[in-house]
């Protein structure tokens, strides 16, 4: 807890407070209702001035916090790609030919591998 989120804290009971003085003051007197309304708006103004101080404090030392970390490891590059097939096959396994097939894994069932020279795209017939 900041100083500025107690300070915002006190103000907003210091205007509840007010309001309420000011409710039972509207009874006897308007003028003394109005004294206390125009009090709890300046203590609203301020407990919301140290609501975003506390806020502005706690993203500044999160930041901090994340710059004084470590960097962590290089991000590994991805490798290049083999052939068109790796490019257009949404993942599933190259062609036997391929010198990138040793390094997938096996095809699914429920999509078998194209053939070798296809593309991948489907031909319509007419």
């Amino acid at each position: 807890m900041t100083p500025s989120l107690r300070t915002a804290h006190a103000c907003r009971a210091a205007c509840a407070l007010l309001l309420a003085s000011a409710a039972c003051a509207a009874a006897w007197h308007p003028w003394l209702a109005a004294a206390g309304l125009g009090a709890a708006a300046v203590f609203a103004h301020r407990a919301a001035r140290a609501g975003t101080e506390h806020r502005r404090r706690v993203a500044l030392a999160r930041q901090a916090e994340l710059l004084a970390r470590p960097a962590g490891p290089v991000p590994v590059a991805a490798p290049r790609p083999c052939c068109a097939f790796w490019l257009l096959g949404d993942g599933r396994a190259h062609a036997e030919e391929c010198a990138g097939a040793r390094h997938r894994p096996a095809p699914s069932r429920r999509q078998p591998a194209l053939p070798s020279g296809s593309s991948g795209r489907m031909k319509v017939r007419s």
